[in-house]
Order: structure tokens, then C-alpha cells, then sequence
């Protein structure tokens, strides 16, 4: 998705948490941009635990302005738990109470392994309303429903014989080529490679028909196929 004017954006990320990237120091403009996203998804976001993201730009940040800007977040309804790695992460947990997650630990260890075992992974029940389903080193397949507020998530591809109507999250660890394909689509998020959208209100140019995500130009294009 396009990069936001106040320089912030939200990302999925495969512990399932959101992060909040900004590049400048500027509370106002973070406040504004948290307070349009809680207008679209208010029910996903209020409450939430996130983790900040602060641009390599900020590795000198002030420990008062860094408290200023997670009592905004706060003040919002948006909690900090943490600090996604980055450049200026270490500074920032020296001189805040966050400290780093580290995100990049599954990909690094994959990366500097000769040899990958795939695990994909087929469920044969529901994921019911506030279960998580995760195929952390391959493709996901749902021979059910995903019920609302259940998460399914996986390294590559997501697969749904059934309704999708919770969050489906594919590509978690930065894989831009996986796909999420569902039987029935009522999602009321999805993501691939940490691009997401989120589906606020039903749009009947897919809801409720069969549709194929994928990510084209770090946009997220949902196309309807024929059952048969």
C-alpha cells in the first residue's frame, strides 16, 4: 500500500502484531494518522498491542520525545509493547521501557541453512472465532470456515475450502509471491509479505464469492475465479 504523507504506515507481521513505522519525530501527525485508521478498523485496532518501528533516521531521538510518542499512541488506544528491529531500535530501548523483538530470528536461521524442510500444514477443522492457525515454514490449508476474529497465517500460501471471515495473513516472513485463496470471502483483513488491507464494510465486488489474493507492485489484488 502507498506510503502515508506523515510518513507513518502499518505492517502485519508474523507474530500477529502490528507495527507502527514512522520516520520523523512528530506526535501530531502519528496521533492523526493512528486516528484515521482507528476510523477504518476500529473494532481490529482499539487496544491493541503494537510494535514501533522507529527509521534509522531516529537513532538519536531524545528519551523525552520518545515518551511523547508512546503516550500518544496511548492516548489513543494503542498500546506499545515493543520495538521491532532496526537501526535505531537499540536506542530506543536504552531509553525507553520497549524492548526489541526480534523479528528476523526464523528468516536469518532459514537463510544460513543449507537445507530447508517445508512443512505445510492441512487442517480439517473450523478456526473458530479467536483461534490462530500458523504454518510457520509453509502453506496453510483450511478444509473449513474461518470463523470472524480467528487469524490463520503462514510462511507461503493460505488455502480455504470454506468462508474466510477472520484474518488471513500469508507471506509472514517476507514472501511477496504467496496467495491467499478462499471458497467464500467475508475477510475482514488479509496480508501478504506484510501489505495488508482491511475490509471495513462488505464490498460486493467480492464479498461472499470466491477470490484469489495476491500481491502485485506492493498492492494487494483480489481477483474472483470460477468455482468450476
Amino acid at each position: 500500500m502507498s506510503r502515508p504523507e506523515c510518513g507513518c504506515r502499518l505492517k502485519a507481521a508474523r507474530f500477529s502484531l502490528p507495527v507502527l513505522h514512522f520516520d520523523r519525530m512528530d506526535p501530531q501527525a502519528t496521533t492523526g494518522f493512528i486516528r484515521e485508521q482507528m476510523e477504518r478498523a476500529r473494532a481490529l485496532l482499539e487496544d491493541a498491542s503494537i510494535l514501533l518501528a522507529p527509521a534509522a533516521c531516529l537513532s538519536k531521538a531524545m528519551p523525552d520525545e520518545i515518551q511523547v510518542l508512546i503516550q500518544a499512541c496511548r492516548e489513543e488506544r494503542l498500546y506499545p509493547v515493543g520495538l521491532a528491529q532496526g537501526e535505531a531500535a537499540e536506542h530506543w530501548q536504552a531509553n525507553s521501557p520497549l524492548r526489541i523483538f526480534h523479528t528476523g530470528n526464523m528468516a536469518t536461521l532459514e537463510e544460513s541453512t543449507p537445507t530447508v524442510h517445508i512443512q505445510n500444514r492441512c487442517l480439517q477443522q473450523m478456526v473458530r472465532s479467536g483461534q490462530q492457525a500458523m504454518a510457520a515454514e509453509g502453506s496453510l490449508t483450511v478444509l473449513a470456515n474461518v470463523s470472524a476474529t480467528a487469524e490463520v497465517l503462514a510462511r507461503d500460501d493460505i488455502h480455504i475450502y470454506g468462508t474466510l471471515k477472520g484474518k488471513a495473513l500469508a507471506g509472514i516472513q517476507g514472501n511477496a509471491q504467496a496467495r491467499i485463496i478462499c471458497q467464500r470471502f467475508e475477510a475482514e483483513l488479509v496480508a501478504i509479505a506484510g501489505h495488508y488491507q482491511l475490509f471495513d464494510e462488505p464490498d460486493p465486488a467480492w464479498f461472499g464469492k470466491p477470490v484469489c489474493i495476491s500481491l502485485q507492485d506492493d498492492q494487494l489484488v483480489l481477483q474472483v475465479f470460477d468455482r468450476h
